[in-house]
């Protein structure tokens, strides 16, 4: 689920004290992105979902949840064009990997540190 070598990457340019604090902000505040998704949902505001699917698709890439970003990508593109329905059966795939992300996330700062 997570790209170690984003992660190696990450930590030749800054350290590890970089990456560990690079994935605890997306520990942090990827569950916020998730419930402004919801929420726009809710509201039926794709604009919303747009933006908080955005958001999450780059911080997922930084810290290498690169199937996360990718199904990041394709709401944000749903929710550009108006696809309504489409959105939210990508929202659930969504969902399920930001679960594994962050359990992989984890287990990654439990063995750093």
């Amino acid at each position: 689920m997570i790209d170690r070598e984003a992660l190696q990457r990450l930590q030749e340019w800054g350290g590890p004290k970089l990456v560990r604090e690079m994935i605890r902000l997306f520990l942090d505040n990827s569950p916020e992105r998730l419930g402004q998704i919801q929420l726009g949902f809710e509201r039926q505001e794709l604009n919303a979902v747009e933006r908080a699917a955005h958001s999450l698709k780059s911080s997922s890439a930084n810290v290498g949840a690169l199937e996360l970003s990718r199904l990041a990508q394709q709401l944000e593109d749903l929710a550009e064009a108006g696809s309504d329905s489409e959105a939210r059966e990508i929202h659930t795939s969504l969902l399920a990997a930001h679960e594994r992300a962050c359990q992989e996330l984890q287990e990654f700062l439990e063995g750093a540190s």
